[in-house]
């Protein structure tokens, strides 16, 4: 058991710390890509260019978190192949299928959240847009 917490603890901190690594790199590349788009575009850091920042916001968001969701897929099933108790969809190595993950029902909550998630990144991305790196 307490192996098990100890291999929980160190999962969770190598994460976090490569979130925040992952974090401080794309917010620093957000804010250059931004200034690029504005400077090729509109060829001045004058013009108004807040109709052309909240679409890119908006793409650069969703590609984001697509991304992430794809790079997660593994994550998902390593950890519920680690901690999940074998059930009748699950091979008999203890492998946790894909069937049997992705056959669990989404709850409101957790589309609630999901979007709480979108607009925050979205504001962020639009903050970077509007600063100067």
């Amino acid at each position: 058991f307490d192996q098990i917490i100890m291999k929980v603890i160190l999962g969770i901190a190598i994460s976090t710390a490569c979130w925040y690594w992952s974090s401080s790199i794309n917010a620093i590349s957000t804010q250059i890509l931004f200034q690029l788009c504005k400077s090729e575009t509109f060829g001045t850091q004058d013009s108004d260019d807040s109709v052309s920042i909240i679409p890119l916001a908006q793409l650069m968001t969703t590609c984001q978190l697509l991304m992430g969701g794809l790079m997660s897929i593994p994550i998902v099933f390593g950890v519920g192949s680690i901690f999940r108790r074998p059930e009748n969809g699950d091979r008999k190595d203890g492998a946790t299928s894909a069937t049997s993950l992705l056959g669990e029902s989404i709850k409101k909550e957790d589309l609630i959240i999901g979007f709480i998630h979108y607009f925050g990144s979205l504001c962020t991305n639009i903050g970077f847009g509007y600063c100067d790196p």
